[in-house]
């Protein structure tokens, strides 16, 4: 069974990244600095997915454990793991990266030379490239081309909401999605054979998925709370940035 180490056990985590490995027969370790959460995940070792749209489902995510982003732990997990993904925010990538690149360290220096491939899982361009610049800056020359031969950094585009909703019966795990998801990975930056994930789409040209995101989604939900904002406000209250916008 393949290995992933998932940091960022919130709802985003366990709803849409976790759950796609885990359904693919990945054997995940969650990494979170949220002690509660870590603590009952590890004990539990399984949580239900709320899956609501056009039909209702519940699944239930196994093959999971979990482990505090801020212990040694983690860093033994990476040494022996196929993949690293992420869910954690754009700004908290600066703050994993040395815990990564010294679960890199302990990889090469007990001479793992297995492919590592790292998916930064985030709402930004390249979060992937910006992630490996910040681990980088932890790791010698020689660490650095170590990295190079054995590591793939992937970038990747995500899509899926994640609404904000009361657990059921009380289960703090529990988490509700929409049953639409994308993650786009580019399978160019893939070090070893790529991994067959369900719900993982390869594509050579990452970018037109990102420019297709900005000018549908994106776009979409701009339009959506200007509208919102347009309608509730008094037309001389209305910041100048509001006004121009409806009428262009």
């Amino acid at each position: 069974m393949k290995k992933a180490v998932h940091f960022g056990a919130g709802n985003i985590g366990r709803g849409f990244i976790g759950k796609l490995l885990a359904d693919s027969n990945v054997a995940v370790t969650f990494a979170d600095v949220n002690a509660p959460l870590i603590d009952q995940l590890s004990h539990e070792q399984k949580y239900r997915v709320r899956v609501v749209g056009k039909d209702n489902k519940i699944d239930v995510v196994e093959h999971i454990t979990a482990v505090n982003s801020l212990s040694k732990d983690v860093i033994d997990k990476i040494t022996y793991t196929d993949m690293i993904t992420t869910a954690v925010g754009a700004n908290v990538l600066d703050r994993i990266a040395r815990t990564i690149a010294e679960g890199l360290q302990k990889r090469f220096e007990l001479g793992n030379e297995s492919p590592l491939n790292i998916i930064a899982c985030e709402n930004m361009v390249r979060g992937s490239t910006h992630l490996k610049a910040e681990v980088y800056a932890h790791l010698n020359e020689e660490e650095q081309n170590q990295a190079e031969q054995y590591v793939g950094f992937v970038d990747s585009a995500v899509d899926r909401i994640v609404p904000p909703m009361d657990a059921a019966n009380d289960d703090p795990l529990e988490v509700t999605v929409e049953s639409f998801s994308e993650w786009i990975v580019d399978d160019q930056q893939f070090k070893g054979d790529i991994p067959s994930i369900a719900g993982m789409e390869r594509t050579s040209n990452l970018m037109a998925y990102v420019e297709r995101k900005l000018f549908t989604l994106n776009t979409g939900h701009c339009i959506t709370l200007t509208s919102v904002v347009w309608r509730g406000i008094a037309p001389f209250e209305r910041p100048l940035a509001i006004q121009s916008s409806v009428w262009m």
